[in-house]
């Protein structure tokens, strides 16, 4: 059994990880490691190319982020 067996962005460091074995007889040991979590993936983006804003009446418009993703 792993003390820890996920890590997301939130993780990045490095960790004390606790491997725990038992034999047939109930017998326990157990093992620690370091483990280092890295981000190194650049975040990607999807957006469109260009986009229309209509102004009204008055000259306003807006623009929302889910306009362009």
């Amino acid at each position: 059994v792993l003390s820890q067996t996920s890590f997301n962005c939130s993780d990045v460091g490095t960790f004390d990880i606790t491997l725990t074995v038992t034999d047939n007889n109930g017998n326990p040991t157990q093992k620690t490691i370091s483990v280092t979590v890295e981000d190194t993936t650049l975040p990607v983006v999807d957006a469109v190319t260009s986009t229309t804003v209509t102004l009204d009446n008055s000259g306003s418009g807006s623009l929302a982020v889910a306009d362009v993703l």
